[in-house]
């Protein structure tokens, strides 16, 4: 998910996985494989979750991606809840 502290970093290719814009608001980490690796910004994610009928259930874990640190898991993880559950 590319939030405002994220984006920077991969938009200026210093992220771990340095993604490429495709299309509006999304980026891929290659042309070749588009689905192997995405983001889309927050705001488009968070505009799914609420269409879908869910709310985030607490706050996201950020993955390695995002700041160049592979130690850590790499994809983002979100916790999401049914509305009114």
């Amino acid at each position: 998910m590319l939030r405002p502290r994220s984006a920077p970093h991969s938009e200026a290719g210093k992220a771990f996985i340095p993604f490429e814009r495709f299309g509006d608001g999304a980026y891929v980490g290659s042309f070749d494989v588009p689905e192997a690796t995405i983001a889309f910004y927050e705001s488009i994610i968070l505009g799914w979750i609420a269409a879908a009928e869910l709310t985030v259930a607490g706050p996201m874990q950020e993955g390695g991606w995002s700041n160049g640190d592979p130690s850590r898991e790499l994809q983002d993880v979100l916790l999401l809840r049914r509305t009114g559950a």
